[in-house]
Parts: structure tokens; C-alpha cells; sequence
């Protein structure tokens, strides 16, 4: 059989189209939406916005393990002889204490930050929270956040290195909406909840960590995110920004191993 001269016959409107025009037509059509897709979305996006967009569109199209989200911090510590990821940000979340996010300022890094997706407990992408509260099944959202602070790739490092004292927890609410194989914001992030906190720097005689601390935090998202189609898909993101820290014996460099954060419900 020629394939490319089957034909398809659309019964409302009576065309007709050969197989490759037809393949051609859909190819355009999903080009068209694509490109409607993502200027109708557009706004002028702040620094936040454009960081922040990177990981929301990682995490739809999965690059690679590869990827380092160097937006999602203000800095890493780089060494000489040592692997350029050695103290980047994606230490903080790989389950591991013996590695650690390093500022990479050359005095003790007040004002830097790091930021993390907020996960859930029993969904990984939040649409369980989510929905949850768009239903108002639930009047307002709690995060709970950890973090092992320091270098605790052993207590002599611990010690060595600064830990952070007093952190800046920021929370934002990211609107987003997916297209074909992309995703965007639909508007610039939303500042929910802010609080300064004093991380533990208590030595524990732990097998797996050397020092454990742990927030919740409740706030309540603004209307929109409930009722505005334009807010429809979210995700939270948290922002810790370093404002005082306990002096390391030999290093001025600000050290955390892991931070998690997570909606409990």
C-alpha cells in the first residue's frame, strides 16, 4: 500500500489529507501552541522568577544528573586541585553528611543564600498539598524543614568551619503552567512567609550526622492560588539566607551538609 497517498477523512468538514501532510499539519499545530504557549505567559520576570524557572523546567524535562542549579545559590567555594562541583549546591541535597554547600565569599558569607524545592511528604511533586488545599480541605500549608548545618564530613571539620547561627527562612509560592516538553511561569514568585531562625549547633553522637536541626513553619497562600487559573500549578521553594554564624577554629568558609523541606499534612 502507498502510505503516503491513505488518506483520512474528517466527517465534520469533509477535507481530505495525505498521511505526510497530515503528520506536517499536526507538526505545525504543536509548533503554533507551543509558541501561544509560552507568550501568553509573558511578564516581566524578576531575578527570582528567571532562576527559578531553570529548576521548574529541569524538573519537567530531566537533563541529567549533570545539571548543577548554580541559580539556586548566591555562590560555591572552588579550590584548587579539587573537583569544581566538590561544595555545590547540589551537596546540600544528596542525602549525604560527609558533603556540604560551601558559600564561596572570602569572609564568612553573611547575606549569602541557597534555595531548595519544597517536596511533600507523601507526593514528591506537592500535588497531593496542593489539591488538598485548591479543595480547602485544609486552610493553610506547613512546611517542616531540617537541615544538618555545617561541614560534618567529620567532627574536626565540623569544628574547623563556620556553621550558620542566624538564618532568613523565605518561602515562595511559584505559579507555573507545562507546555510541550517546557515549562514556564505564569507569574513572579510570591513571598509567603519569612521568619529568622537559629540553627543548633549542638554536637550529636550520631552514626549518620554530627548535628540536626528541625522547623515547621504555617502560613496561608494568597487567594489567588486557590481561584485563578493563571495559578493553577504551583510549587513552593525555600530561601535560606545566612545572617550571623558560628566561628570556625580555622576556616572562614559558611558550611551546611543537607537541607530538606516538606509539606505535612
Amino acid at each position: 500500500m502507498d502510505r503516503e497517498n491513505t488518506c483520512y477523512a474528517d466527517t465534520r468538514t469533509g477535507l481530505l489529507f495525505g498521511e505526510g501532510k497530515m503528520k506536517k499539519l499536526l507538526g505545525l499545530l504543536l509548533v503554533l501552541t507551543n509558541v501561544f504557549f509560552v507568550y501568553s505567559h509573558e511578564f516581566e520576570r524578576n531575578e527570582l522568577a528567571k532562576a527559578i524557572e531553570k529548576i521548574v523546567s529541569f524538573n519537567i524535562n530531566k537533563y541529567g544528573d549533570s545539571f548543577v542549579w548554580e541559580d539556586g545559590r548566591s555562590s560555591a567555594l572552588v579550590e584548587d586541585n579539587k573537583p569544581a562541583d566538590k561544595y555545590e549546591i547540589t551537596k546540600i541535597s544528596d542525602n549525604d553528611c560527609s558533603t556540604a554547600w560551601v558559600e564561596g565569599k572570602p569572609d564568612d558569607g553573611i547575606n549569602e543564600w541557597v534555595i531548595i524545592p519544597v517536596k511533600d511528604e507523601e507526593d514528591e511533586n506537592m500535588e497531593d498539598a496542593i489539591w488538598k488545599y485548591k479543595e480547602g480541605k485544609t486552610d493553610s500549608i506547613t512546611v517542616e524543614f531540617t537541615v544538618n548545618n555545617g561541614y560534618q564530613a567529620s567532627e574536626d571539620l565540623y569544628k574547623k568551619n563556620n556553621r550558620v547561627k542566624e538564618a532568613e527562612i523565605s518561602i515562595y509560592a511559584v505559579p507555573y503552567t507545562v507546555g510541550m516538553n517546557s515549562a514556564h511561569l505564569t507569574a513572579n514568585p510570591d513571598l509567603v512567609f519569612e521568619k529568622t531562625v537559629t540553627f543548633s549547633d549542638e554536637i550529636i553522637f550520631n552514626p549518620i550526622y554530627i548535628n540536626y536541626s528541625s522547623f515547621e513553619f504555617t502560613f496561608d497562600l494568597p487567594e489567588k492560588y486557590r481561584t485563578d487559573d493563571d495559578y493553577r500549578f504551583f510549587e513552593l521553594y525555600l530561601k535560606v539566607e545566612i545572617k550571623s554564624v558560628y566561628k570556625g577554629t580555622k576556616y572562614s568558609d559558611t558550611c551546611i551538609s543537607e537541607m530538606s523541606a516538606k509539606t505535612i499534612h
